[in-house]
């Protein structure tokens, strides 16, 4: 390191902060702490804190990294305060605790409706609760959903009375299925409603702010000089969605292979977009004499441009990044100080955290905040191993360097995630980043030159024709066979130690000390630990998944990482939502690998009864006629779908099951009347319409 360059934590003194912020978010979510003691601490720290400055002169020197450390202190205990005062159980006044006393609800309409199949979804926030037939404020969100015949009178900002009680969201309902509940939890919002046109009033129209109104009119100004010139349904959704980050078009299956080559972030409005727009807007800027001669009028206005355009595309968590970020080096700018861009990230972090500590648990900020940092610390050294003397062959090394640097940070959570790898990551962005920022900007000359029809006709053809190509290039790659490497396994433990590499691999960089290589090969080797453990784990796993379908049953057998699935409506396994759900499951289970049942195999079969590592499972159905039997049958499992005509009490007379499931396909009625029955005849059962899938352990 050399010995005149000034530390990290002295150029970016954010980066110091932004530590102790975290760490406390993160504790605050394990430990709940309550805020009467953090209250406490945080008035302790901060005293002492100020006690400091009251000390003579050389006690102050003595005492300098102590202070430094209370600050600390005070930002970690801060970190635990807003984190618990976030969460809105907290709260005498959240609605959920009055849930079940009420017997109606105020709310507000905060979103425009989207279809959601038959239904029109919307977020609305509670005003007030009818208790003992008065109103009695409290707050909080939900979600609604309506069906679609009866929104057109329905719009932001309206007050509606709704007779019907809010529902909690559930947990999934499958292993591996993406996890709703929690999803929504992170955006404090842990009900919904489903409503009949019976079940609300509307009290009074609503009245939004100015400027929501604003972005809501320019919003649909935009969409709609989209639509105009650009006619195909999957063009037309990519550059909607391109421009200002909106997704109702997107093409489902074309989104997949965005996804699979790695370029999803092209769609997904992020800090790439923003940054565009930043350079754009400067080079603009700079062209009009009045504003270019005065710094302080052209970074205001840069910001303010930023800012709307944040909050048009929906002021997500990887925009609010960028516009934080932008926002705090145009202030730099402004004072004549060129603030570093670690000391910008970790403000613009800082500042976002403090506002919402949830975004932590944001995929989209975590992505663009670790891409940005790869960037950072590792476009410079990759870039450096070649220094081609061509100068496109020098911008194409440049911006492999940077992909490749940003693809270093991201790949261990996207691992995590989505336990799969865009092997051909570098080819798709090499295409799609510049192709992607020539749409962009069309685009944006598009809205300029609209009312020109001649120009704009010819603008959206070549805009239409650029994103088709773009399409077709990556709609080709996703379809080669070594596009994207999947099934790869990886848990909070791997995710944990691949990044402690890197933090040493970084350390390495900037200090050029062997023990952090050290440490490296060290932590390699606990890799290695775990994903052997986790290998052999997987290898000797033996349970029956019955998933919870509305469809009929669908039954997964695995034995290690193989699986043999059964369904009685073999139609059932071509379904693409029943997919899906499978492919999440064994993705979940680590089970690749299909196995076809034979006599001979793990998987015995005679008509309804199935052996499986001697474990017997008898499944009654609408397909199966059942009949008494002479002998006692003893099973492990008695699973009941499809709205069998059996009582309990008969089946007990021949069969003697440890557990009886009853499937999702089952109407509620009869399900009910069952678990009665079973109640009554003291008789372990399980509800899969309650409560999701049933996985059988065998050990």
């Amino acid at each position: 390191m050399n010995p005149n360059q000034i530390p990290l934590w002295k150029q970016a003194p954010f980066v110091r902060l932004l530590i102790p912020l975290i760490m406390g978010i993160i504790i605050q979510d394990w430990a709940l702490i309550t805020g009467s003691i953090l209250m406490l601490w945080m008035c302790v720290l901060f005293a002492i804190f100020l006690l400091y400055y009251y000390l003579p002169l050389h006690k102050r020197y003595y005492w300098r990294n102590f202070h430094a450390l209370f600050l600390l202190g005070l930002v970690f205990f801060h970190a635990l305060f807003i984190n618990w005062n976030n969460n809105p159980k907290h709260q005498s006044s959240w609605f959920g605790h009055f849930l079940s006393q009420e017997r109606g609800i105020l709310v507000s309409i905060d979103e425009p409706l989207e279809r959601r199949g038959r239904f029109m979804k919307t977020t609305v926030t509670i005003k007030a609760g009818l208790l003992n037939q008065h109103l009695q404020p409290c707050f909080g969100k939900m979600l609604l959903y309506i069906k679609a015949a009866n929104t057109s009178a329905l719009h932001i900002s309206d007050l509606i009375f709704i007779r019907k009680s809010p529902q909690q969201i559930k947990a999934p309902d499958n292993p591996g299925a993406f996890d709703y509940q929690q999803y929504q939890a992170r955006q404090k919002i842990y009900h919904q409603i489903f409503l009949s046109e019976h079940d609300l009033v509307k009290i009074q129209d609503g009245h939004p702010y100015l400027f929501y109104n604003l972005i809501y009119h320019v919003r649909e100004e935009i969409l709609s000089i989209l639509k105009k010139f650009i006619h195909h349904p999957q063009e037309l959704g990519i550059a909607e969605a391109l421009l200002i980050g909106y997704k109702n078009d997107l093409d489902q299956e074309l989104v997949q292979s965005y996804v699979t080559t790695g370029v999803v972030h092209i769609i997904a409005i992020s800090g790439l977009h923003l940054g565009l727009i930043y350079m754009g807007l400067i080079w603009l800027f700079n062209k009009i004499p009045v504003i270019k001669n005065s710094r302080l009028i052209k970074y205001i206005a840069v910001v303010i441009c930023l800012w709307f355009f944040a909050i048009l595309t929906g002021a997500s968590a990887s925009v609010l990044r960028s516009a934080v970020m932008f926002t705090c080096i145009a202030a730099g700018k402004i004072i004549n100080k060129n603030s570093s861009i670690e000391n910008a990230l970790a403000a613009s972090a800082f500042i976002l955290l403090c506002f919402n500590p949830d975004f932590l648990w944001d995929l989209g900020f975590q992505l663009s905040y670790l891409a940005i940092i790869g960037i950072v610390l590792f476009q410079k050294p990759i870039q450096y191993l070649l220094s081609p003397n061509n100068y496109l062959i020098k911008k194409l090394w440049e911006m492999i360097s940077i992909t490749t640097a940003a693809q270093i940070m991201t790949f261990p959570i996207c691992l995590f995630h989505f336990h799969q790898f865009p092997s051909l990551f570098l080819i798709s962005n090499l295409m799609a980043v510049p192709l992607s920022t020539m749409i962009l900007f069309g685009e944006i000359l598009l809205l300029v030159v609209c009312k020109c029809i001649t120009l704009s006709t010819f603008l959206g053809i070549l805009i239409e024709k650029m994103i088709g190509f773009l399409n077709a290039f990556i709609s080709y790659l996703h379809r080669l066979p070594f596009s994207t490497i999947q099934n790869i396994y990886s848990d909070i433990y791997c995710t944990s130690v691949q990044y402690a590499i890197l933090i040493f691999m970084i350390l390495f960089i900037l200090r050029k000390k062997k023990v952090y290589i050290k440490a490296c090969f060290f932590l390699t080797t606990i890799f290695s630990t775990i994903l052997t453990n986790a290998t052999i784990s997987i290898n000797n796993q033996k349970k029956v998944v019955f998933y919870q379908s509305k469809r009929g049953n669908v039954i997964d057998m695995i034995n290690g990482k193989f699986y043999y699935c059964y369904s009685a409506e073999s139609e059932n396994l071509k379904n693409h939502s029943i997919q899906k759900m499978l492919l999440a499951s064994r993705l979940y289970f680590g089970c690749d690998h299909p196995c076809v049942q034979s006599g001979g195999g793990s998987v015995l079969i005679k008509d309804n009864l199935f052996q499986f590592s001697n474990r017997l499972i008898l499944i009654i159905n609408k397909h199966v006629k059942y009949r008494a039997l002479h002998q006692p049958v003893d099973v492990d499992i008695l699973y009941l779908s499809d709205n069998p005509t059996v009582k309990i009490s008969e089946l007990l007379q021949t069969i003697r099951p440890k557990t009886i499931l009853f499937a999702a396909s089952n109407r509620k009625s009869k399900v009910e009347q069952w678990k009665k029955e079973c109640k009554f005849l003291c008789k372990n059962y399980y509800s899969m319409y309650e409560n999701g899938a049933y996985v059988y352990e065998i050990k």
